[in-house]
């Protein structure tokens, strides 16, 4: 079982209540999500939880452990190791330092002492799993293997002693004996060494060592542990010629998936086999892939594809395009050719079964016996040559019927493409060009869960990815292509274009796919109906090339990357290279964390599209990461001031180079451009942090690294990179700057103390002293902080000077609930006075269909929204989607969304909104037969007069006929109170969306959004009840140039009149650090936020959501929900009026115990909902309060809110209003 021992600090996470099958399960977990992160894929929670849902917060915990395991990096030794005294230092890898020592105990016995990275220091798990990890290792008893000695457990540095080898490693050799030109016999090799080796040829030593090295791998398989890094600079050899394998930095254990992790992928790409490269799965004959590549290297003088450049090489692994030994010009026996070749199959199945089948062959081959394995055939060999040297076969004559056959493929081909005009193949290359995104990176790595409106439906998983203006190009350059000439290939890609271009509206799919590529247009349509990305699982082995080539380029359009990845898997390793596979699974290997796989097929694109200069900066980030800054800076060069590269990525990436190159002070210039640009993406963050902090400003470098611990918060070493920042920033400031810096953080949420508080449960004392003492002096928990922001100032000074002077302080920090804690007033109250089924219909049952959308006027008089129920009204019988009224007063029912001649609309209704006088409603619709003269077949904006019930088309064009608005609504428009102005989303041009103000008698547009191409979030637009000022939640940093919180959402208000434009989520002063969007807006002095922002009130758990009620008169934020019994949290979805603020509550893991609570002053009612309600097809979802605050109004199927309506076991979900008293 895994040592969890900090999850009781967890609450929820101790394991007093599992059972030993939820044990094993967790543990299980932990191997998979560590196996995952190592091998570069992330770690989906909700998949690992599938099987356990009651144990979504301990795999939750148990993931971020993995990440924080997996993340460990290198560092050099800073103190002495007690037991040891240091000599030299040998050599410095991914994994740590090695230094030559003195073992004090034993006379001053030499050995090598590995001192492991910082991030096992810091983390209590890390070091429990390298403790772990060093057993393992010690398991194997071998003679070919070097001996672990000892394991210092010290707190600040952990290390192991094992032998200290006196040799050279083989590496060292095939230099020596390369630069001796080869000699056939021993002596280069011993006179490198120092010994004696014998008479024997360079070919029988090296496979002796071959033999040797392989009994070690045979002994480490057989205690289940991977080596995985098997090379000539992990092989010593001894002055007496005896062979050792060492460096177990990326060591497996099959056993308990522990991996070790040192560099941006595992392995080194030249001697890795092709399994590892793609991230699938290893095993044994991994390990004789990398032991026949080092023989490769040992026998030849040449590294296996060294020839090629770097990218290449992972290419050339991948598909194993191998130079024969025969072709190297070495001398070499076939036999041992034979061996070499067979252990290096790019195919697993064709290599030797494991080490020892390959030690039994060399052995053979050492004693002169024959061996086992065969020779490649000649046909197989034919096969091989013509899959790597295609292109130098053209018109070749080999005089045999396999070069008759290849030479007349060959002609026909050329013949045939001699036919195709070069404008044909430029207006294709022109039209895949277009449909490329230079901002792919920085795209993926802000998308957020939220709908946007943009050209599309922008849900979880659908990200548009391209605009307007490139998918008019794309269409263009298509049809010039195909005008040209007819090509099935051309139209499907024109047609899947188009197909991805309607999943934005809700009209009928077009259908040029059924028949040539069933099953993408069977997910399209599925994808269409539910709004979001389907969770189906697609089976691609039953699918055509053509049918997974248009499924890949949809998902890849619609912004599915894991989707896109998994059906063009594959497809990339084709004889017969696709540019625009390479570009695109290029660019989404490079954000998944696979710099090995995106490099290669980044190259193979830019010869395509030289002119595509972000792939250029795309290939020097790869590089880079895959440790070659010299040819990341060679790439940068090719890149001109006028390039396409967005938001300064050339910048950071030279800056970057410059800086694994040690060339601080030119890269320094660099940094301090990009980070003053303005515009800094989450990309950078990371890098300026590393820049910052190796240059002493540590407060800017905590500035970075704080926003990607809240942002990204399960990346990989993102906490430990932290917390040793905050230890270096603390321990170079003197006395008088450290408590300075304390003051500041007490009176300023989201700053030092919030950040160590955050992660201080997991690093020891005794290695963070004098901080993690001080701090756990003053600051006993998270609470404390709390507590102390909540004191005068004054006061929480004096407290401060007492606890950092390690003086008793005169007045004790109080526990418990804060001073101005919400009570909560206990069942039974009578707040709610009264429950209406508002979705009653016309035969006094529950609607038969599912209704949402609720809004309610200011009295409570009227509330509006939408249903697909046949009941409501008589004679309700369009099958479509309406909206309706529901008149308190009168109590009855009536449709809204009646056709023009008094008729049923021809198409869906939705998204109603009601003025603040209840006489207008605002709505989207499809239908065509509303008003006059629609004929635009899209979805428009209506206004219905409720006293005449007259209604109008709002977006209508220059003409004043409806114009469409290009666009799947996916929040409601806004009116203002007395119906005279109306607030709608319209495509813009240039892709995005553009927010429209119309006068309602006019029908002129007053006022449009500010950048035609920003993203707005859903329920995130308000209008104040005069319709002088937009509020609204985009996550474009353009906005404001001084926006602080680039990259993620924020909150803004729009003068209509005077065109000025306020941040809406500032309080203090201080801008929102993390996601802040509206929730609601009560004019002119109430806004609620939902954010992650650490700085605008003090954060329990900094980076998780929360529910804010901003006063502007005040300026100040109460957070909502403070106060609620432990287990429940506040979900996304409120109302208020600012004196009364209504929202969802539930538990962490039961959907059923949904809650609905109200908040007034100081006490806290729990509404509706609780434990043993039961959910019938949906969860309490939409709120709306009138704003009087006397009536709340929920969309909800629970069966306790339903209470006493005959068979609300089967109901779907119902708008019920709660009456409040005063």
């Amino acid at each position: 079982m895994i040592d969890r021992p900090d999850e009781s600090s967890h609450p929820g996470v101790g394991d007093a209540d599992l059972s030993m099958e939820d044990e094993a399960f967790l543990d299980d977990v932990f191997d998979l999500a560590t196996s995952k992160l190592l091998n570069g894929e992330p770690a989906d929670p909700t998949e690992l939880v599938s099987e356990r849902p009651h144990l979504q917060q301990r795999v939750a915990h148990i993931i971020q452990l993995a990440s924080e395991v997996a993340g460990v990096g290198p560092v050099a030794i800073s103190h002495a190791i007690p037991g040891y005294e240091i000599v030299r230092e040998l050599g410095r890898g991914g994994m740590g330092s090695v230094f030559l020592a003195q073992q004090l105990a034993l006379a001053g016995r030499l050995v090598a002492l590995k001192v492991m990275p910082h991030g096992a220091a810091l983390s209590n798990q890390a070091r429990a799993r390298f403790r772990s990890e060093v057993e393992a290792l010690a398991r194997i008893r071998h003679a070919n293997v070097i001996d672990i000695y000892d394991v210092v457990d010290v707190e600040a540095t952990p290390a192991y002693a094992m032998e200290w080898v006196d040799g050279r490693s083989l590496l060292e050799l095939i230099d020596y004996w390369v630069a001796m030109q080869r000699p056939a016999g021993a002596d280069a090799f011993a006179m490198c060494l120092g010994g004696d080796l014998g008479d024997r040829p360079a070919a029988k030593l090296v496979a002796q060592w071959g033999k040797e090295v392989a009994d070690a791998l045979v002994a480490a398989h057989r205690e289940g542990l991977l080596h995985r890094d098997v090379k000539p600079a992990n092989i010593m050899v001894r002055r007496d010629g005896t062979a050792l394998l060492t460096d177990f930095g990326l060591v497996r254990d099959e056993a308990s998936g522990l991996a070790t992790r040192s560099g941006a992928f595992l392995g080194t790409p030249a001697y890795a086999a092709p399994e590892q490269l793609r991230g699938t799965a290893v095993d044994a004959r991994s390990d004789v892939y990398g032991l026949g590549a080092t023989l490769y290297h040992a026998l030849t003088g040449i590294v296996p594809f060294g020839h090629l450049p770097p990218a290449k090489v992972l290419h050339a692994v991948e598909v194993g395009a191998l130079r024969p030994l025969r072709a190297t010009g070495v001398a070499i026996e076939a036999d041992l050719q034979t061996i070499v070749e067979t252990a290096m199959d790019v195919d697993p199945a064709r290599r030797y079964l494991d080490a020892r089948a390959l030690s039994d062959d060399l052995d053979r081959y050492l004693q002169g016996r024959p061996i086992a394995a065969c020779p490649a055939s000649t046909w197989s060999r034919i096969r091989k040559f013509s899959r790597r040297n295609r292109s130098s076969l053209r018109g070749a004559l080999l005089g045999s019927l396999v070069a008759v056959a290849l030479a007349i493929g060959l002609a026909v081909y050329w013949i045939g493409q001699a036919r195709i005009p070069a404008q044909f193949a430029e207006f294709v290359r022109s039209a895949h060009l277009a449909m490329l995104d230079p901002s792919l990176d920085e795209r993926m790595a802000v998308m957020l869960h939220d709908a946007v409106a943009g050209p599309g439906l922008q849900t979880k998983g659908d990200r548009d990815s391209w605009s307007g203006t490139k998918v008019s190009a794309a269409l263009l350059a298509f049809d010039q292509a195909l005008s040209l000439r007819k090509d099935d290939s051309v139209r499907l890609e024109r047609e899947t274009l188009v197909l991805a271009q309607s999943l934005s509206s809700s009209a009928a799919l077009p259908d040029g796919l059924v028949s040539v590529a069933p099953q993408t247009f069977t997910f399209a349509h599925r994808w269409q109906q539910l709004g979001q990305l389907p969770d189906t699982a697609v089976s691609f082995d039953q699918m055509t090339r053509s049918d997974r080539r248009c499924l890949g380029l949809l998902a890849l359009l619609r912004g599915a990357d894991s989707l896109c990845v998994a059906a063009w898997r594959g497809l990339d390793l084709a004889d017969k290279p696709d540019p625009l596979v390479d570009a695109a699974i290029g660019q989404l290997y490079r954000q998944r964390g696979q710099p090995q796989l995106a490099w290669p097929r980044l190259e193979r694109a830019l010869e395509h599209f030289h002119e595509a200069q972000f792939l250029t900066v795309a290939i020097a980030e790869v590089a880079l990461e895959c440790g070659d800054p010299d040819y990341a800076l060679r790439m940068l060069d090719g890149v001109d001031e006028r390039s396409d590269v967005p938001y300064d990525a050339e910048t950071r990436v030279r800056a970057d180079a410059l800086f694994a190159l040690g060339r601080t002070a030119e890269a320094r210039p660099l940094y301090l451009a990009h980070a003053a640009a303005g515009n800094v993406p989450p990309s950078s963050h990371e890098s300026l942090a590393a820049f910052f902090e190796s240059d002493g400003d540590y407060e800017r470098a905590f500035h970075h690294r704080w926003r990607v611990q809240l942002r990204w918060p399960q990346r990989t070493g993102v906490r430990p990179s932290l917390a040793a920042l905050l230890a270096t920033w603390w321990a170079a400031l003197s006395v008088e700057q450290r408590h300075k810096l304390l003051e500041h953080s007490v009176a300023v949420p989201g700053t030092f103390l919030d950040a160590w508080l955050l992660v201080r449960e997991e690093l020891s004392v005794a290695a963070h002293g004098e901080l993690a003492a001080l701090t756990n002096r003053f600051l006993p928990g998270t609470y404390s902080l709390l507590h102390l922001r909540a004191w005068p100032e004054d006061r929480a000074r004096r407290y401060l000077r007492d606890a950092f002077a390690g003086v008793a302080p005169s007045e004790p920090l109080p526990s418990g609930p804060l001073p101005d804690e919400p009570k909560i007033v206990p069942l039974p109250h009578d707040m709610v006075s009264a429950t209406e089924l508002l979705s009653q219909g016309f035969d006094g049952q529950p609607a038969n269909g599912a209704c949402q959308g609720a809004a309610v006027d200011q009295i409570g008089r009227v509330v509006v929204f939408s249903s697909d129920a046949s009941n409501l009204v008589v004679a309700d019988s369009n099958a479509s989607r309406d909206v309706f009224l529901r008149n308190r007063a009168r109590n009855v029912v009536n449709l809204v969304s009646v056709a023009a001649d008094g008729g049923a609309a021809d198409g869906a209704s939705e998204l109603p909104a009601v003025s603040a006088n209840g006489d207008w409603v605002a709505f989207y619709s499809s239908a065509s037969n509303l008003v006059a003269e629609d004929v635009n077949g899209d979805i428009d904006c209506f206004v219905t007069d409720l006293r005449s019930m007259v209604t109008i088309c709002v977006s209508v064009g220059e003409q004043g006929l409806p114009a469409g608005i290009h666009v799947r609504p996916i929040h409601p428009p806004c009116i203002s109170q007395h119906g005279e102005r109306i607030l709608y989303a319209q495509q813009a041009p240039a892709g995005g969306a553009v927010l429209r103000l119309v006068q309602r008698e006019s029908l002129e547009v007053i006022w449009t959004s500010p950048l035609p191409d920003a993203r707005w979030l859903r329920n995130a637009c308000y209008l104040n009840l005069a319709a002088t000022t937009v509020f609204a939640t985009t996550t474009d940093a353009r906005i404001l140039e001084h926006d602080a919180n680039l990259w993620m959402s924020d909150a803004f208000a729009f003068d209509v009149g005077g065109g000025e434009i306020k941040m809406r989520s500032e309080v203090g002063g201080r801008a929102a650090d993390c996601e802040c969007r509206l929730a609601g807006i009560v004019d002119p002095r109430w806004s609620l936020l939902w954010t992650m922002a650490s700085n605008l009130v003090t954060a329990p758990a900094p980076g998780q959501w929360q529910l804010l009620l901003h006063d502007r008169q005040r300026d100040s934020c109460t957070r909502i929900g403070d106060g609620l019994p432990q287990g429940l949290a506040v979900r996304e979805g409120a109302a208020t009026t600012g004196e009364r603020t209504v929202f969802r509550v539930g538990g962490t893991n039961v959907v059923d115990a949904e809650q609905v609570w109200l908040r007034e002053g100081s006490k806290l009612y729990r509404l509706c909902g609780g434990e043993g309600a039961r959910s019938n097809g949906g969860r309490t979802q939409g709120l709306a309060i009138s704003g009087d605050g006397q009536l709340v109004v929920v969309e909800t199927a629970t069966s306790e809110i339903l209470a006493g309506v005959e068979s609300s076991d089967a109901l779907p979900r119902q708008i019920v209003g709660l009456r409040l008293r005063r």
